[in-house]
């Protein structure tokens, strides 16, 4: 009797390392996109405590005001990057997560051809047991 071998196993072994990297990858980019919101709160962050030290001075002269000024449109633009690097990782997310869907369909439907295939083929072991079982008893009952 032979035993049973599915002849796309190499195949499902490929789409589950294709998955488990998918998925790797699409928890960098969920990290990222953590990474850039905290950098961006970050950046809020800074321009708030650098206008409430200008209101804690006594006296506030054009320097002050002028790089209170510079330092906020620095901020701006910080803030302005970070958020086209948030839009970016969450497209880079939504197609990462594409990819895991599909190839957790491919995965499901490899495992489940194969255990149909199996099913199928223990069947066939099961009939052929009870055909050799039916000729035993033949013979028996022929001596």
């Amino acid at each position: 009797m032979k035993r049973f071998e599915f002849r796309l196993e190499r195949a499902l072994r490929v789409r589950r390392a294709q998955l488990q990297a998918a998925q790797v990858m699409l928890q960098q980019h969920l990290g990222n996109e953590r990474g850039f919101r905290n950098l961006l709160a970050g950046t809020l962050d800074d321009r708030i405590a650098a206008l409430r030290n200008l209101q804690d001075e006594d006296e506030i002269g054009y320097r002050e005001l002028s790089a209170l000024s510079v330092y906020v449109r620095s901020l701006h633009t910080r803030a302005a990057g970070l958020e086209r690097d948030v839009e970016q990782t969450l497209q880079l997310i939504r197609e990462q997560r594409n990819r895991v869907l599909a190839l957790q369909r491919e995965e499901r439907l490899l495992t489940e051809l194969r255990d149909k295939k199996k099913a199928e083929w223990e069947h066939q072991i099961d009939q052929e047991f009870e055909e050799v079982a039916r000729q035993s008893r033949r013979r028996a009952s022929y001596k």
